[in-house]
C-alpha cells in the first residue's frame, strides 16, 4: 500500500518521523512520490519517482542486477537489505 492509504506516516526506531504525502501517477505504472522527513531541529522533503512491483517482480528485478533479498529492514518490508546473488545460497530469503 505504499502508494495508496495516504497520507500516512511512521516514527522511525531512531525517533524521527516520516510522511509519505502523497504518490501522483505520472504514467507507465510510476509515482511521483512526495515524502517529509521530521527531526527535532529540521524537516527534509524529497519527491522521488517509484514503481509499484509485487514482490515477485521485485525480487526478479533484483535477480537481473545481480541481486538477491537478504532480509527486510522493516516490518512494513518497503526497506530491504539486497546482496549479491554469489553471497550465502542464491536466489532464497530469510525474513
Amino acid at each position: 500500500d505504499y502508494h495508496s492509504d495516504l497520507p500516512r506516516e511512521r516514527v522511525d526506531p531512531s525517533g524521527f518521523t516520516v510522511r509519505i504525502l502523497s504518490a501522483d501517477p505520472v504514467g507507465d505504472g510510476v509515482h511521483s512520490v512526495h515524502a517529509e522527513y521530521v527531526f527535532p531541529d529540521a524537516v527534509w522533503t524529497q519527491t522521488f519517482l517509484s514503481r509499484p512491483l509485487t514482490r515477485e517482480q521485485f525480487e526478479d528485478a533484483l535477480a537481473e542486477a545481480g541481486l538477491r533479498v537478504d532480509r527486510y529492514l522493516t516490518e512494513d518490508r518497503i526497506w530491504v537489505r539486497a546482496v549479491p546473488m554469489s553471497q550465502g545460497r542464491g536466489r532464497g530469503l530469510s525474513s
